[in-house]
């Protein structure tokens, strides 16, 4: 098994929004969490051997919680997901930390 630690940022509309994430990868599986508008929420999907992935989960906001899918690649220096909700487009990029957030 593998684990993967990354802070993150999400360009959405509002701006940027940081937090991080926890990817733990056995296989071709993929689960973990992530921390983004001070909430923790579970995430979970597949990956290939390339790196390519496939990962759902959701965002809880002040008003409401969004479930998306996120398509991109996790690499042990590098995360950079695409996250589709509903019809628009966020870029998520992550980059590995040990302990706290940089």
């Amino acid at each position: 098994m593998k684990k993967y630690d990354y802070n993150v940022v999400l360009d959405a509309e509002l701006g940027q929004r940081k937090g991080t994430m926890q990817i733990l990868v056995k296989e071709n599986k993929v689960e973990g969490f992530l921390n983004l508008l001070k909430h923790t929420e579970p995430i979970y999907g597949n990956i290939n051997i390339d790196g390519s992935c496939r990962l759902q989960g959701k965002i809880v906001t002040l008003i409401r919680e969004i479930a998306y899918i996120a398509t991109g690649h996790i690499k042990s220096d590098e995360l950079l997901l695409n996250f589709q909700i509903g019809t628009h487009s966020y870029l998520l990029k992550g980059f590995p930390f040990e302990g706290e957030e940089k």
